[in-house]
């Protein structure tokens, strides 16, 4: 039961982890589609299907409705993706 439990701790720490990796990287991303620092840029109301992830990005100049490449289509290309779509609410 220990080692069970000790795997699932590690296993879900792992995957904590990846989230916020993530969260870093489609923030970076996507403040480098829209002109700004990652610190000027705020994701929420994330959401994800199968290929594409969707989320709000709140900047000084406004928000951003987006949609990112995720998921079955990026592991398809090999982690190589197109930069994310923005268009402003």
């Amino acid at each position: 039961m220990r080692i069970f439990l000790a795997v699932l701790y590690f296993a879900l720490s792992i995957g904590l982890v990846a989230c916020a990796t993530s969260m870093d990287a489609l923030r970076t991303r996507t403040a480098r589609v829209l002109g700004f620092s990652p610190e000027e840029v705020r994701i929420t109301n994330v959401m994800s299907d199968a290929s594409n992830t969707y989320y709000l990005a709140k900047t000084p100049d406004g928000e951003y409705a987006c949609t990112a490449e995720s998921g079955v289509q990026k592991a398809m290309q090999f982690g190589l993706t197109n930069p994310p779509i923005c268009k402003k609410k």
